[in-house]
């Protein structure tokens, strides 16, 4: 059995057919055999057994040599229909993305698969992604079409691990010249993604276990350190320091683990002892926690002084907006009032107070509860034309859909709830495509 060292497991790869979408997995018959004749009711067997210990097993889909194409509606359906039936059969509790090339340019119809398995499984299912860095720009072509997959999704990611080898040089943070292989590399590329929206719980460092686990990019264990505390702590190092302190980074992540066998798993074992010397962070960002108990009223949660007490009492509603709730869930797009203030959820959180969160927190500021009729008028419902339905808020769309907005027609290019038509970001999800009067028959 594998290591305890190792929080999660990930299990490599999926196959596909022809038909755009399915997935397929078997054991190889040849390592089976290697092995002893090792059969799937024993791989089973083994799952579970790691589960009872507590790690996580997921299911990678893609690889170097995955060829699965899922760039329309019906094949992103095949994709979850398929995967969906591999994860019961055989106890899977997740998938990691490792799609490479032009596999992941369909983002938006991925994203519409990977959110009706979310759904299908619950809020502990486990999504992760490992893209190559070259995908992982903030830009509408190929090479931002990673990042654009992970912050569609950004509500249900459990973790972003990208490859940061088999690489070469790119454009890091603030425009930092990154060199590969090198320390501020991956420092630099790693808060990018952070402060492009990324938490930072969210981020883990990718990098192989042996020089001979990829063709290049390999750092040692003791630089593997120097960088996780780079950024963690906000340390110069190799020529780049990060603009702030990420202390809510938890994640590494190596190919192969087979690799680190070799080696008496001497990485594992000294990433373990890595993330459990990382300072226990109280309040701030945190992975999402489930099943919370909302009596558990310890003395870590009644020494807070009167001023935090204060800032988290709960608000009252405005209109159609609720007031902000301490114990209530938020997900991407949900609207709060705080202070007289509207705050727009950007993923999952619960706790963390609008006017006291982290620079990089959950909420979004959008206008004032009462005296900016503008930005009210600008998020009340609309009237539909035709077949073209009328934006609302509480309604969440799919890549594809259209919608009316103040007489002109938006199509969704993905996943979108509660984002203004008019008041999206630069890259926000919706593309005009002309007004009702000249589209109309």
């Amino acid at each position: 059995m594998l290591h305890r060292y190792y929080d999660m497991i990930c299990v490599a790869f999926t196959g596909n057919t022809a038909t755009p979408g399915e997935v397929t997995f078997e054991l190889d018959s040849y390592l089976a055999t290697a092995v002893g004749g090792y059969t799937k009711q024993q791989f089973i067997d083994d799952i579970q057994e790691l589960k009872s210990k507590g790690q996580h097993v997921i299911l990678s889909v893609g690889g170097a040599n995955g060829r699965i194409t899922i760039d329309s509606e019906e094949a992103a359906d095949k994709f979850a229909s398929t995967l969906s039936k591999i994860i019961k059969k055989f106890g899977f509790e997740g998938v990691d993305i490792d799609l490479e090339g032009a596999a992941v340019s369909g983002t938006a119809y991925i994203a519409r698969g990977l959110r009706k398995v979310h759904n299908e499984f619950g809020d502990d299912f486990i999504i992760t992604m490992a893209p190559e860095t070259y995908y992982m720009h903030k830009a509408d072509d190929l090479t931002g079409a990673y990042f654009r997959l992970a912050t569609e999704i950004k509500d249900i990611l459990t973790i972003c691990y990208p490859q940061f080898y088999n690489a070469g040089g790119d454009i890091g943070y603030n425009n930092f010249n990154a060199r590969y292989p090198s320390q501020s590399f991956i420092t630099s590329l790693a808060t990018m993604y952070i402060e492009n929206g990324l938490r930072p719980d969210q981020l883990a460092i990718g990098v192989p276990a042996l020089p001979s686990g990829a063709g290049s990019g390999y750092i040692s264990i003791d630089n593997l350190k120097e960088v996780v505390n780079s950024l963690v702590y906000k340390k110069p190092l190799d020529g780049f320091t990060p603009p702030r302190e990420y202390k809510t980074l938890r994640g590494v992540m190596t190919w192969s683990i087979n690799w680190d066998a070799t080696q008496n798993y001497v990485w594992a074992k000294s990433m373990s002892e890595l993330m459990n010397n990382l300072p226990v962070v109280e309040g701030g960002v945190k992975r999402p926690e489930y099943n919370i108990d909302d009596n558990n009223n310890d003395d870590s949660n009644n020494n807070n002084n009167k001023t935090n007490n204060d800032d988290n009492k709960d608000q009252q509603d405005v209109g159609d907006i609720p007031g902000w709730k301490s114990s209530n869930v938020y997900i991407a797009g949900d609207k709060v009032v705080y202070n007289g203030k509207i705050y727009q959820a950007s993923w999952w959180t619960r706790g963390d107070n609008p006017k006291e969160q982290e620079e990089v927190g959950p909420w979004k500021y959008i206008g004032q509860a009462s005296g900016n009729d503008n930005n009210n008028n600008n998020n009340n419902d609309q009237q539909g034309v035709g077949d073209v339905p009328a934006w609302n808020s509480s309604i969440a769309y799919f890549s594809g859909d259209k919608v009316v907005y103040n007489g002109k027609i938006y199509q969704a290019s993905w996943w979108t709830k509660g984002e203004n038509p008019e008041e999206q970001d630069e890259l926000g999800p919706w593309k005009y495509i002309g007004d009702v009067s000249n589209n109309t028959n």
